[in-house]
């Protein structure tokens, strides 16, 4: 695996441990993603859980690191979020340990809200069939501090991994040259800063004082790379996508 140190900006509340939890459940872990839609910025829609059937959504709301947005309306599981959500404000867990019951005058200004009624599911609507062709077997590989996810489909697993071993018995055997002067949207070898072991990457940006940023294609990771012995071309045969 290629396992990426994360700085986390301040944000959102119990951001920085949403984002660990995350890691520890679900980075490199067998999981399924059901993509429902996308948003205007071609970012993917849906629900992913594990193997066990949990939901994810589920899990960090549970666990008192996320609220439930108001997009969850209607899912299969929407009844069991609030719940979860609604013990954890109780008890004052996580991202609800500030949390201060709304006053009289709060509530006499919602009463004229239409909130809609939480229909009880029908039995066996929205039970997720695993074994159904759209669905196929991941392992995520990086989650971002935005929890964004980053997989490679299970098949592919071995392929990559084969091209990592491949990748560092010819850097063992032939010494990298490394000093390589990259072009925006290149794709070579870099050495990631937490293992010191040479991926595949593509290069994002140049600027200046030999600021290189690059994308570890195989795995989902970002790196600013600024010392050029850290980047080399790689050899042939490892060009190909998968």
């Amino acid at each position: 695996g290629n396992p990426q140190q994360t700085k986390v900006e301040a944000g959102e509340p119990f951001g920085a441990e949403a984002l660990t939890y995350s890691k520890e459940h679900f980075l490199q872990r067998d999981v399924f993603v059901e993509v429902e839609s996308m948003d205007r910025g071609g970012n993917f829609i849906g629900r992913l859980t594990t193997v066990d059937g949990n939901s994810a959504s589920f899990m960090l709301v549970q666990a008192g690191l996320a609220k439930v947005h108001e997009s969850a309306y209607g899912a299969p599981n929407y009844k069991q979020l609030i719940e979860a959500e609604e013990k954890c404000r109780k008890e004052r867990i996580g991202v609800w340990t500030n949390y201060e019951e709304p006053t009289a005058k709060d509530e006499e200004e919602n009463e004229t809200e239409n909130v809609p009624e939480v229909e009880e599911p029908v039995l066996g609507a929205g039970v997720i069939n695993f074994n159904d062709s759209r669905f196929r077997r991941v392992v995520v590989t990086y989650v971002t501090p935005e929890l964004k996810v980053y997989v490679q489909y299970a098949e592919q697993g071995a392929k990559v991994e084969q091209l990592q071993t491949d990748l560092r018995e010819i850097f063992s055997q032939t010494k990298p040259v490394g000093g390589h002067s990259p072009k925006k949207g290149e794709l070579l070898a870099a050495r990631f800063t937490a293992d010191n072991e040479w991926y595949r990457a593509r290069v994002e940006k140049i600027e200046g004082n030999n600021r290189i940023s690059v994308y570890f294609i195989d795995y989902g990771n970002r790196e600013l790379i600024t010392d050029l012995s850290r980047l080399t071309q790689l050899p042939p045969g490892m060009y190909f996508s998968h």
